[in-house]
C-alpha cells in the first residue's frame, strides 16, 4: 500500500510540473502575441497616416492647392 502512495505521489508530482511546464509556454505566447500586436498596431498607423496624407493631399488639390503642410 505504502508503494502504490509513493507512485501516486509521484504520478501527481509530474503532473503537477507538466501543469507549470504549459502555463509557462502560454504565458510565453501572451508575450509573443502582445509583441506581434504592437507591431501589427504600428503598422496600421504608418498604413493609416499615409492614407490619410494622401488624401488630404487629394483634397488640397481639388481646393486649388491651400494649406500644403498641415501634417
Amino acid at each position: 500500500m505504502l508503494i502504490a502512495f509513493h507512485s501516486d505521489c509521484d504520478i501527481i508530482y509530474r503532473i503537477v510540473e507538466d501543469i507549470a511546464d504549459i502555463i509557462r509556454e502560454i504565458r510565453e505566447l501572451e508575450d509573443q502575441i502582445e509583441v506581434e500586436s504592437q507591431k501589427n498596431m504600428t503598422t496600421n498607423l504608418e498604413t493609416s497616416i499615409g492614407e490619410y496624407k494622401k488624401i488630404r493631399d487629394e483634397n488640397i488639390a481639388l481646393k486649388g492647392g491651400k494649406n500644403k503642410n498641415f501634417f
